[in-house]
């Protein structure tokens, strides 16, 4: 048996509708704002679901900078984060075991941005009436201009993230509090090490 033959199979999560991009950002509404809390940040998520196979999720700081951003429609995906940039890619269902067992939705990134995934996300947040000007502003500048943690200055990332190191008087208490944090890995990893760059703090070898 080969190794493709043991891999579990996969159904492409796309959709033969035709694509109208007014009509899918006239139709997502806000159905879920959810508030996550911890000792150090509090996170706001925000979803909004269109019937026409189009979800929009975003999620932002203290500050109201926004950190992560997610479309989704007919199978096509694009998400901007402030770690790892632009991305586009498709949703996969993983596939059971058996017939009985219902697959789990699975992203694959692209290797590079899709041009035309992109435009058609943009087409989508331009036409969606339920988010407020200055939010759909600030989604589309992410998606288009996709500025990323190590594109900005040490100066323009603590004026933006500075809050997760707020009351804090010595570096070394500040250290101590970011240090916990790059040992849970992913996006926050990626954050806490550039603000530690920031402030001068050397980064110790993981």
């Amino acid at each position: 048996m080969s190794a493709n033959e043991n891999r579990p199979a996969t159904k492409m999560r796309r959709s033969v509708k035709p694509f109208n991009a007014r009509e899918i950002g006239r139709t997502l509404t806000e159905v879920a704002v959810d508030l996550i809390r911890s000792e150090d940040r509090n996170i706001e998520s925000r979803w909004f679901h269109s019937p026409h196979d189009a979800d929009l999720f975003f999620w932002r700081d203290d500050q109201k900078n926004i950190i992560k951003q997610q479309v989704t429609f007919f199978g096509q995906l694009i998400e901007w984060n402030v770690v790892e940039g632009l991305r586009t890619g498709v949703v996969v269902e993983e596939e059971g075991s058996d017939q009985k067992t219902k697959g789990s939705p699975v992203i694959r990134f692209d290797l590079d941005p899709q041009k035309h995934t992109l435009e058609q996300g943009l087409d989508i947040i331009a036409h969606t009436a339920a988010l407020s000007e200055d939010d759909k502003r600030r989604i589309l500048n992410n998606f288009v201009n996709g500025p990323r943690l190590l594109s900005l200055t040490p100066e323009e990332v603590l004026t933006r993230y500075g809050s997760y190191v707020a009351g804090k008087k010595t570096t070394e208490r500040v250290a101590a509090q970011l240090a916990s944090q790059l040992a849970t890995g992913g996006f926050w990893r990626g954050l806490f090490k550039r603000i530690l760059s920031a402030i001068g703090i050397p980064k110790k070898p993981m």
